[in-house]
């Protein structure tokens, strides 16, 4: 092989390697992310049941949940559109995290409803198909988004098991606290792992695949 070839390789295998550190990142992260969601979930089903709340408080609960996801979704998309998918995914996990942390002290019915307000922008799946947009092309696009699903399907697995056995031996709050954590955690790898300007990685991926040079 000749010089010029490893030259014309070099740039191909250093910009694949980068999109798969992206990718696993961000499949990480959605696992634990989904994780947290269903921790949460069974610690708010918890707490709702201590606090006496009826049936039809409960419903209001879970409508004032889909409101906010509702409101917070244009909303979301917009911030991602000016800010891309680095921060749009951070600001879901601090909502997550906010969220969490905001249920761990809640003693009272309204502050159940305060725990719900940060999900406006607790959409970390548009934030991980905004990644996913950027970080690959049209050839592995499809795949790399079904992968995005598996791993949600992952922590869906795990969530619900490990916020029981955490609530059964410890408390509701505890729960919590853990699913905040793990939500601080994930900020952290996305800052890390996740680059600030995701087209270049596609762009500069797009154009070594085609065998055009590059600029």
């Amino acid at each position: 092989m000749s010089a010029s070839e490893d030259e014309d390789m070099a740039p191909k295998t250093k910009s694949s390697e980068e999109t798969r550190k992206v990718l696993v990142s961000l499949h990480v992260n959605v696992a634990l992310h989904s994780a947290c969601v269903f921790m949460q979930g069974i610690a708010f089903t918890y707490l709702s049941k201590k606090l006496g709340v009826s049936p039809t408080v409960w419903g209001y609960l879970n409508t004032c949940t889909a409101l906010c996801h509702l409101v917070g979704s244009p909303i979301y998309g917009r911030f991602g559109d000016l800010y891309g998918g680095r921060k749009a995914l951070a600001l879901s996990f601090l909502s997550m995290c906010a969220t969490c942390v905001l249920l761990a002290v809640a003693d009272s019915v309204p502050k159940l409803f305060i725990s719900r307000l940060p999900m406006v922008f607790m959409q970390v799946m548009p934030g991980a198909h905004m990644v996913v947009a950027d970080a690959t092309d049209d050839a592995s696009r499809s795949d790399a988004m079904g992968k995005v699903g598996m791993f949600f399907g992952i922590g869906l697995l795990i969530g619900p098991v490990l916020g029981g056995w955490i609530s059964e031996h410890y408390s509701e709050h505890v729960t919590c606290v853990v699913a905040a954590v793990l939500s601080l955690l994930q900020v952290v790898l996305v800052m890390l792992f996740v680059p600030a300007q995701m087209k270049s990685v596609s762009q500069e991926k797009h154009r070594t695949s085609s065998g055009f040079p590059q600029e």
